[in-house]
């Protein structure tokens, strides 16, 4: 399990934070590796621990920890790696680099470790690991920032900023596919709010994820970004084609098994969909995203009509991080197990956010899918007086939920 040292340098979180992701991705591609999620190894980044308590929780046998220091013209890193169970430090080395090559950072740390620990590292993997444009400290400073943004915010204004660090970024380097990406998924993200504007948006992305394709065919992330597309296109089978190979090529991003978890919930099989969410938790137990985990748990149980079995998960979710789509849910369970009143303060707690949302947002025309909103997500709320009704509109854009905006 990759780690930093705790209290980065003031203002130089989120370059830290890059570069524990990036070598935890690297690392992922050791073929005889299993690598904890970066999102677990960063939830450690503000506690003092030992490694033996860090073997206890997450069962690893090795911890890599270390510290960045950013100077004007280079970077130093001083890493070292311990035996998770007796704390034995097995190896340390310090690498500096060029502040211009981030890519030789990553090279050098994830070589060192693997002939550390006599494995086998696919030379053409490690050189991937960076894009080009790293070599631009000021593209990637931009990209970084746009990054730390939206991992760690889930609001319009956030995304807002986040798309518009990625099209500054883009402006100095128009051919990065990082920066194409997560554009794209910015904007597909935003999708919740614009209203009819949705086709142009999505053409633009599509333009821009063709392009960051034939520029890398082989990076996960381009993948991952096209199965968010295709799903706002409707075409769950090529988003799940996609979100296949984005698991193949990007093994560390445990938020691809979660992705996976919502295009089954789309495509009618929430069943399916709490197997990945509940490996997700296993894989990844202190992601600070976790909530989105039992958030889909949560959703998943509704569409199964489980509703007793959906509120612990979502009201867990709730109390990691307040957000108005678990409260909507909630209501619904709550009006599943016909608890009125709970439902009815719920609904009203979840406020207009929720409406907009439902009324734009690109969720699924999979008949499954139809059925089971409209019988366990809709209609309990429908039968408790919560909301009027009327019929399903599976050709507005939210599907069957286009009335909660009435």
């Amino acid at each position: 399990m990759p780690s930093r040292e705790p209290r980065a340098a003031p203002g130089q979180e989120y370059f830290a934070d890059w570069i524990t992701d990036d070598i935890t991705t690297t690392l992922s591609k050791i073929p005889e590796s299993t690598i904890i999620s970066n999102w677990t190894a960063l939830a450690y980044k503000n506690e003092t621990f030992d490694v033996a308590t860090v073997a206890r929780d997450l069962g690893v046998r090795y911890v890599l920890q270390g510290r960045l220091d950013r100077g004007v013209d280079d970077l130093e890193l001083n890493a070292r790696l311990s035996d998770a169970e007796t704390g034995t430090v097995l190896w340390s080395d310090r690498i500096t680099v060029s502040i211009t090559d981030l890519r030789q950072l990553c090279h050098e740390v994830v070589e060192r470790l693997a002939g550390a620990l006599d494995l086998t590292l696919r030379q053409e993997e490690a050189e991937r690991s960076m894009p080009v444009d790293a070599e631009r400290p000021e593209f990637m400073d931009l990209v970084m920032r746009a990054r730390c943004v939206s991992y760690k915010n889930w609001t319009r204004r956030h995304y807002e900023q986040s798309a518009a660090l990625f099209e500054r970024a883009l402006r100095m380097a128009p051919d990065s596919v990082i920066a194409l990406c997560w554009r794209a998924e910015s904007r597909l993200i935003l999708n919740a709010w614009p209203g009819p504007g949705i086709e142009d948006v999505l053409a633009e992305c599509e333009r821009d994820l063709a392009h960051a394709l034939s520029l890398d065919a082989w990076n996960g992330h381009v993948h991952h970004a096209f199965s968010v597309l295709r799903q706002q296109q409707y075409r769950l089978d090529e988003a799940l084609e996609f979100n296949r190979r984005a698991r193949e090529l990007w093994p560390s991003c445990v938020h691809t098994l979660v992705w996976r978890a919502v295009l089954r919930i789309y495509s009618g099989r929430a069943d399916l969909a709490i197997d990945d969410a509940q490996h997700a938790l296993t894989l990844s137990p202190r992601d600070p995203h976790q909530w989105t985990m039992y958030l889909h748990l949560g959703h998943a149980a509704i569409m199964l009509g489980e509703y007793a079995r959906a509120l612990p998960w979502l009201e867990h979710s709730q109390m990691l991080s307040p957000y108005w789509a678990t409260t909507l849910m909630r209501a619904a369970a709550h009006a599943g197990l016909r608890n009125v009143e709970e439902a009815r303060l719920l609904l009203q707690q979840a406020g207009p956010e929720s409406a907009e949302f439902m009324r734009w947002a690109r969720l699924s025309r999979h008949p499954m899918y139809l059925k089971q909103q409209s019988d366990h997500f809709i209609g309990p709320l429908v039968k408790c007086g919560l909301l009027p009704e009327e019929p399903h509109k599976a050709e507005d854009a939210a599907g069957s939920v286009a009335m909660l905006d009435e």
